[in-house]
């Protein structure tokens, strides 16, 4: 048939020949592409949706939502309470956002972490770096410094929990658990356990002895934020949905929930004495409760814009809080006034801890700095 095609070059069949291979080349060709590229589609999926969605996650903290942008105030905090101070020191190494560090309670020795995926310890008393981590594959969210101050945990958005040695900075171990980025980690108080909280809604205790699992329980909703009451009998768990959920750490049986907030719980902290419990939230507030009752005791309305991060003096007297419209605020607990704004970051702040003797209180931000303010309380 072919050769008589060929031989015969005026057949209507060999003008057609063009098309009709064209035709048929898209008829069993195209498919097999399409199939193919589905199946490479299919497999990345998960991996492509994930990136997406943490990218998101990310222009979203830095940005704040339409929403939040929308109710956001842009009135600065009142003249009479913002303070002169400057800070004494500032960090700088990180080559993007600083989400969280820990202060030794042992040693002049702090530890930071960012979305550059790295750890950076420095000591307070000088200013200076000592060293620096390549921690995880993605950034790293979450820190906390055991009790003896010898080990340090970091959680990350690669779904891990990694222990470190504090004073060399070698990897001692990797905790796998969680399948989502691990929001928060913190020890027990005797150094015993390590609480680790993720997106995934799971909360992981792990036995710091063996490395091993004790205990898994499921908060049903992405975790954002958690801390331990000072006698480690307590959990808090902040979630995207605005509520705060208590556990018993020993059972994991959950104890009651918190409703007040409108919106996600980016911080939880326990008063040193355990009888209070300061939260703050995307809608603005700062809300002061009784650990033990449940009870709302005060709201606290001062920042512009949502609030992502507290910790309370270590004498119980004052709350530091700090957020995107990147100021620090001082509260007297005892009265829920607005003592002190301090100003000089250039973009969210992320993070907040007073040092162990109350005299310095420490900030970090999304502007990549670290910085260090006297404090006179």
């Amino acid at each position: 048939m072919v050769r008589k095609l060929i031989k015969n070059q005026n057949s209507p069949l060999l003008k057609l020949t063009p098309l009709f291979v064209l035709i048929v080349t898209t008829l069993i060709v195209a498919p097999l592409g399409y199939i193919l590229l589905r199946s490479i589609s299919v497999s990345n999926r998960q991996n492509l949706l994930r990136s997406e969605s943490k990218v998101l996650r990310l222009e979203k903290a830095e940005r704040g939502s339409q929403a939040l942008e929308e109710t956001s105030r842009d009135d600065p905090s009142p003249a009479s309470t913002e303070s002169k101070t400057q800070p004494t020191q500032t960090l700088k190494g990180h080559s993007s956002w600083i989400y969280a560090f820990a202060i030794s309670p042992q040693s002049p020795i702090l530890a930071s972490a960012s979305y550059d995926e790295t750890i950076k310890l420095w000591n307070l008393d000088t200013g200076s770096l000592i060293k620096t981590i390549q921690a995880h594959g993605d950034a790293v969210a979450s820190l906390a410094i055991s009790p003896d101050g010898q080990t340090l945990a970091s959680g990350s958005w690669d779904n891990r929990v990694k222990l470190w040695d504090l004073a060399t900075g070698q990897l001692k171990s990797t905790l796998k658990g969680h399948t989502d980025d691990v929001k928060f980690v913190a020890f027990g108080p005797d150094g015993q356990t390590l609480v680790s909280g993720s997106y995934d809604g799971t909360v992981v205790i792990w036995d710091m002895s063996t490395g091993k699992k004790i205990r898994t329980f499921n908060q049903k909703a992405p975790i954002i934020s958690g801390a331990i009451s000072p006698d480690g009998q307590t959990l808090a768990i902040g979630s995207n949905n605005g509520q705060i959920k208590l556990w018993q750490l020993v059972t994991g049986k959950e104890i009651q929930t918190l409703k007040g907030h409108s919106r996600t719980i980016w911080a939880v902290a326990f008063s040193p004495d355990g009888q209070t419990l300061a939260s703050g939230s995307q809608d603005r507030t700062i809300k002061i409760w009784d650990s033990s009752t449940g009870k709302e005791l005060h709201t606290l309305k001062g920042h512009s814009k949502a609030v992502f991060c507290l910790t309370f003096s270590p004498d119980g007297r004052f709350l530091a809080t700090g957020g995107y419209d990147q100021t620090i605020q001082l509260w007297q607990v005892e009265n829920s006034q607005l003592w002190q704004t301090f100003k000089g970051h250039k973009k969210a702040i992320w993070c907040l801890q007073f040092s162990p003797d109350g005299q310095i209180l420490v900030s970090a931000s999304a502007d990549k700095t670290i910085k260090l303010w006297s404090i006179s309380l």
